[in-house]
């Protein structure tokens, strides 16, 4: 058992947005894994990055396919990750994995969740406590759940229950992938595309299979994303 949270450098830093904290960390330690590969790795007439393009993205991208298509590359990199890396870089990277999974899993990003936790949110609470089971030793988690100790609020108690029991990476959404795109992409440039250009956008990835934008809309709305605001008409 860890003694403090997985998390708690996260929550540290006041939980910063996307890769903030753990972009430079991630490209240090898996950069000169993958540079020592041959470049035939990564060859991909599909690819939209330029030949020696190696960001965070690219270098994730190569790497699970990889894992997926080389036996034998995915167990050099198995190695020499073992060989190199820390029990904290290994947790740095799980940081970074539960971040970009969050959102996924929950529908919003994991700053957005800490903040709601520390303000008293109890679904939020539940949430980090899935990803995170020690985040129940949290004193902002600890305070809701006395609360609901001293109230006999049995039904907040049985869900968590079912966090503590819940594995941490797991989602019951119909298209992770969907949810995925649209709730860390949003705040990058999606809510400032018009309704059709963000459709065109989204079929294009090859994540949403129906051809009805209504359906489309109606799960960003679920996702209680917000477009840019419009701007006013002079009368």
């Amino acid at each position: 058992m860890l003694e403090e949270p997985l998390l708690s450098k996260y929550q540290a830093e006041n939980c910063p947005e996307w890769f903030l904290k753990y972009e430079s960390q991630l490209a240090q330690y898996i950069s000169p894994v993958i540079l020592q590969f041959p470049t035939a790795h990564f060859t991909d007439k599909h690819s939209t990055h330029s030949k020696g393009d190696h960001d965070v993205h690219s270098l994730s991208k190569e790497l699970l396919d990889i894992y997926k298509n080389d036996p034998v590359g995915k167990e050099k990199i198995s190695q020499k990750i073992a060989q190199d890396m820390s029990i904290d870089d290994f947790l740095n990277i799980f940081t970074l994995l539960a971040y970009l999974l969050c959102p996924a899993i929950h529908g919003q990003r994991m700053d957005v969740l800490f903040s709601k936790a520390k303000n008293g949110d109890r679904d939020s609470i539940l949430k980090l406590i899935q990803i995170d089971k020690s985040l129940i030793t949290a004193e902002w988690s600890a305070k809701e759940i006395r609360k609901a100790q001293m109230s006999g609020d049995l039904a907040y108690l049985k869900k968590l229950s079912k966090a503590l029991s819940k594995d941490a990476l797991v989602s019951s959404k119909r298209n992770v992938q969907l949810t995925c795109v649209l709730v860390l992409g949003w705040e990058l440039g999606l809510k400032n595309l018009k309704n059709s250009e963000l459709f065109d956008y989204i079929k294009s990835l090859g994540i949403y299979g129906s051809d009805d934008p209504g359906s489309l809309y109606t799960e960003i709305k679920r996702l209680k994303l917000r477009k840019r605001d419009q701007p006013t008409k002079k009368s």
